[in-house]
């Protein structure tokens, strides 16, 4: 986990990119409760934060709810909002307010999949990101090879030998150097990989 303890608790700074109104982020604070049930251990601290160019979505990001052990009195799960424009400039650690761990981007690619984007994501994998998570709609992002020729590590987590071939939808970026598991037999995937209503094998 990322920075400072309290109780043993790690603290970890999440920031969903175009993340409006938070609702990637409420799924993973969700996901990392469950995990930790199922280990016996309690879940790390989080500070959740969206970096959105629509001030709009505050309130509703605002209005999620905490997870069951926030409401039973564990507390340590925040989120916050702040507006951000992935061209404009502005580092992205500056708009959440400090350093992060981990940086979520839920079907945004579509608006930015250009070369100052791809640098923009790079930087933060250099600057102490230590992944960033995607999920996209189009199965051929060709985001995938700009950041790759940043030296950014990308691991695609879904089947590609599947009838759909190729499939960018669910990828994740690492820093350069990073050594990441082939999904192939060491994920146990909650969905198959169900391809496209055209790829689908006659």
């Amino acid at each position: 986990g990322g920075g400072g303890s309290s109780g043993g608790r790690a603290l970890l700074r999440v920031a969903s990119l175009g993340g409006g109104p938070g609702y990637e982020l409420l799924a993973l604070a969700w996901y990392l409760e469950q995990l930790a049930g199922e280990r016996g251990v309690a879940p790390p601290r989080l500070d959740l934060v969206s970096l959105d160019l629509q001030p709009s979505w505050e309130p509703y990001l605002l209005a999620l709810p905490e997870p069951a052990e926030a409401e039973a009195g564990g507390g340590g799960t925040t989120y916050r909002f702040a507006q951000w424009d992935i061209k404009a400039g502005v580092d992205a650690r500056d708009a959440a307010g400090g350093p992060l761990d981990l940086c979520l981007v839920s079907n945004v690619l579509v608006y930015c999949s250009d070369e100052p984007s791809a640098a923009v994501l790079a930087a933060l994998l250099e600057s102490g990101v230590k992944a960033i998570l995607l999920n996209e709609r189009g199965g051929e992002q060709k985001m995938v090879g700009m950041v790759e020729r940043h030296g950014v590590v990308v691991a695609k987590l879904l089947d590609q030998d599947s009838a759909a071939g190729r499939d960018d939808r669910q990828l994740v970026f690492a820093p350069a150097g990073t050594s990441l598991p082939s999904p192939s037999g060491a994920l146990a995937h909650v969905f198959p990989n169900v391809p496209y209503e055209e790829s689908k094998q006659r």
